[in-house]
């Protein structure tokens, strides 16, 4: 028998690290502002943080929105029922990931707009 081997399409290849690296920015980003929290950062830093934690999510939710779009449509371009459940842990990674940039985002701009006294 011959090995199958399975190429990815180019845009998925990245797509995948586009969303790996957006979720690592996230991450670092919030890890610094934990940390300028802890050291006393300036305002202006902080809200720098936390406006680049909001851009960073905003990015993570498009790019995980097209990284299930591509999953999706490669699953079914490549035909038959038991090849189109094989992208499930893609999609579940690229949904969890999504929910994360959702959150990171209504997070960080609540927390600005508490800071600056715009709730309530």
């Amino acid at each position: 028998m011959e090995k199958e081997t399975r190429k990815k399409a180019l845009i998925a290849v990245l797509i995948k690290r586009i969303v790996l690296f957006l979720f690592i920015m996230s991450l670092l980003t919030l890890f610094l502002y934990g940390i300028g929290i802890a050291q006393s950062f300036m305002d202006h830093t902080q809200f720098f943080l936390l406006r680049l934690s909001r851009f960073w999510g905003l990015f993570l939710i498009i790019g995980a929105f097209y990284g299930i779009l591509l999953e999706t449509g490669l699953a079914v371009r490549r035909g038959g029922w038991r090849r189109l459940f094989s992208p499930l842990g893609g999609l579940v990674v690229y949904t969890l990931l999504g929910v994360w940039g959702g959150l990171l985002a209504v997070v960080s701009s609540f927390i600005s707009a508490a800071a600056r006294g715009n709730i309530l």
